[in-house]
């Protein structure tokens, strides 16, 4: 189960479940290092020091796992009263709601690949704050009976708002995946680390934003996420969860996960206003994100990518700006530091810090032997973070295959 939302309607509260329903098979340590070899490069799991080995088991044991079709999944919620760790009363800018226990059952069974997504009213209403008559998040937490990881805090969001949705490789986290023997590492084996100051970034917008939603937003393959999940609440600000679902089969689905992810999101929320934060060396991320700000004008209040490359001198990829084209310039900003966001009077709908320079030139930028324009923010290089991604997934695609 993962970290859900829940819009307001005419009937009240509809929350959206999602999660998958799976066996975990077992497998012997020797067998577990020789299947996590095959997701590191250059090194062996027993190389690793210990504790780095026993996470890369732990993450390769999530992977192999069994999924469970046509099993009816039910839920015990009930008031949530903390999460995240963001140095605010609960985590967060939400809050417990007085009511809201119950228990519900999925009108559907899982799919052939164990998986579950559905919206749901919620039949007890009671002791939950309508959300047209608040500006504040409401935490339940929700509980998959006969499970042992299968909890999550949800999230009842009002009709308006802030919602900020933040990538979190190379953005809240130091992962480097343009660097596949570093991302690779980071991902399965090392613990992970927050990217210079952004936790104090995130939590100040949580003390100084009234009504913040953030919703967090990995491409990763939904097996392999518990470790962002709790790497997320006990580092920044609670929030909702989107991850790649486990069918991912169709490459060209795969490219555009996620626009996919955020359109359903804004579409379920047309009245709030939403702060897009990624990288630049998500090559689906530039693209995706000024296709969006164009198709729900009025919604998208900022743009806001890190250029990798101005803190990383190790990505050396380039980037396509030319669909910034048509956006007001007013609207987005490459940034290079966390401190660069800081100061940002987001309330009033400020999203340029006018002492980071912008030298973005609507086309391929960091392009090797000087053939490129110079990158965003003056920097030169960016690496292909969803290239990379959709490599892993593709050896995830072929593992399950042989499974």
């Amino acid at each position: 189960m993962y970290s859900g939302y829940a819009n307001w309607t005419d009937q009240g509260w509809n929350l959206r479940f999602r999660g998958n329903v799976y066996k975990q098979p077992e497998i012997s340590e020797s067998k577990l290092n020789e299947l996590a070899d095959v997701f590191l490069i250059d090194v062996d799991t027993d190389e690793l020091p210990p504790s780095n080995a026993s996470q890369a088991r732990n993450l390769t044991a999530s992977i192999y796992v069994l999924q469970q079709d046509d099993e009816q999944v039910r839920f015990n919620i009930e008031p949530a009263p903390s999460q995240g760790s963001d140095g605010t009363q609960g985590g967060g800018d939400a809050v417990t709601p007085s009511g809201g226990t119950q228990t519900v059952t999925l009108p559907y069974n899982t799919t052939e690949l164990g998986d579950f997504d559905e919206f749901v009213v919620l039949p007890n209403q009671q002791g939950l704050q309508a959300g047209n008559l608040t500006i504040t998040p409401q935490r339940l937490n929700v509980y998959a009976e006969g499970a042992t990881l299968g909890n999550a805090t949800s999230y009842l969001v009002p009709l308006t708002g802030r919602t900020i949705v933040s990538d979190i490789d190379d953005i809240l986290r130091v992962t480097k995946i343009y660097q596949p023997k570093e991302g690779l590492l980071n991902s399965f084996a090392r613990p992970f680390v927050p990217w210079m100051n952004m936790p104090d970034v995130y939590a100040n917008w949580s003390r100084t934003i009234p009504g913040l939603h953030y919703h967090y937003l990995t491409t990763t393959p939904e097996q392999v996420t518990r470790n962002y999940m709790e790497f997320i609440y006990k580092t920044y600000p609670g929030g909702s969860f989107d991850t790649r679902p486990l069918n991912f089969s169709d490459v060209s689905a795969t490219l555009k996960i996620r626009k996919y992810l955020l359109t359903r999101v804004m579409q379920t929320f047309p009245r709030r206003k939403f702060i897009l934060v990624a990288d630049t060396s998500n090559s689906d991320v530039m693209s995706a994100y000024p296709e969006l700000a164009l198709e729900f004008p009025g919604q998208v209040q900022c743009i806001w990518l890190r250029n990798t490359s101005s803190t990383d001198p190790d990505n050396k990829f380039p980037y396509d700006t030319s669909k910034f084209k048509d956006l007001n310039t007013n609207t987005y900003m490459f940034f290079n530091t966390p401190d660069d966001l800081a100061g940002l009077d987001i309330i009033n709908g400020q999203c340029v810090n006018a002492s980071v320079k912008q030298d973005v030139t609507f086309g391929y930028q960091g392009l090797p032997f000087g053939l490129g324009d110079k990158s965003a923010a003056g920097k030169t290089g960016v690496g292909l973070n969803g290239l990379a991604v959709t490599v892993m997934v593709m050896l995830f695609g072929i593992v399950f295959e042989l499974l």
